[in-house]
């Protein structure tokens, strides 16, 4: 998808990058406003650009240290038309740029209410679903959390050369996937009170409990699949909640299962469905590793703007 990229910039700087982005292939239109910035102070540039050139001209703005002197700010375009310049929109790809990537990981799992609470009442839907063996309940719950974002933020921080966005990462991990334990934890207890169908608090008598905590090569073979597309889809600047990666992995379940086993007292189902949930982690930092290093030598070359 085309974008429009502003920056604002001391006048000094403008005139040396202005002449640097009219030789990028890809930008379709440049516009500058003299003492159009007030804060900073300076010029402003608009740009209208593919989105494969959006990469290169953030390059060109960390050359000229632009995010030290000014701001860069970008967004999407619904449309572009530019009749000589059609066949390379038509060409663009959707490969974003670290830096857009960043913003969206920030966007869904930096810790707050909001992330906290969905991660709580995703754990508390997927208890429901897992106590009844009705798994569309479960799959609900997987759409609900971002759970998936938090652990693929650590290869992508460090990776790229963001140790802080990986130090996030692990926050968001932490207080994320406790709050995941702790909803299906509580919703177990009310379960328990208010179930009347006596299938009483025996959690290895549902189907779908046994499923998620355990260990079968079909089982891990799809978690891997999902790992390995979880960070292709956020290379497309695409939310991993609506595209089905967290349907594939056994992340929100095993954890939900963890903290159904611990309400019920039961040790060792607990157990399980922690080792479940630490093998489908250890493929989701082991497959976006793979991947984002791929992007990183192949693509982008680069360090984003910090």
């Amino acid at each position: 998808m085309p974008r429009s990229i502003q920056i604002a910039v001391p006048a000094e700087l403008a005139d040396a990058l202005a002449a640097d982005l009219r030789g990028i292939d890809g930008v379709i239109g440049l516009a500058r406003q003299p003492g159009g910035a007030l804060l900073p102070p300076g010029d402003l540039l608009t740009i209208i650009a593919t989105n494969d050139a959006q990469r290169h001209i953030f390059d060109l703005v960390g050359k000229h240290d632009v995010p030290r002197r000014g701001i860069v700010a970008s967004s999407s375009l619904g449309s572009l038309l530019a009749w000589e310049k059609q066949a390379g929109i038509d060409r663009e790809s959707n490969e974003t740029a670290w830096e857009e990537i960043a913003s969206l990981l920030r966007q869904d799992t930096n810790p707050g209410v909001n992330f906290l609470a969905l991660m709580f009442l995703a754990g508390a839907v997927a208890a429901v679903g897992l106590w009844t063996d009705h798994v569309h309940l479960v799959l609900g719950a997987m759409v609900i959390a971002a759970a998936f974002e938090p652990l693929v933020r650590l290869p992508f921080g460090l990776i790229t050369g963001l140790p802080g966005l990986a130090l996030r990462g692990a926050l968001s991990c932490v207080s994320g996937y406790l709050m995941l334990f702790a909803g299906a934890a509580l919703s177990t207890l009310v379960l328990r009170a208010i179930d009347t169908s006596g299938a009483g608090s025996v959690l290895e008598t549902r189907y779908w409990i046994g499923y998620w905590s355990s260990f079968t090569p079909p089982g891990l073979f799809v978690s891997a699949l999902g790992a390995a597309a979880g960070p292709f889809i956020l290379c497309g600047l695409r939310s991993v909640l609506t595209t089905g990666v967290m349907i594939t992995l056994a992340l929100v379940p095993s954890m939900s299962v963890a903290g159904m086993a611990l309400a019920t007292a039961d040790g060792t189902l607990a157990g399980h469905g922690l080792l479940r949930w630490a093998a489908d982690a250890a493929l989701v930092l082991l497959m976006s590793s793979i991947v984002l290093t791929l992007k990183q030598r192949l693509v982008h070359r680069r360090r984003p703007l910090a």
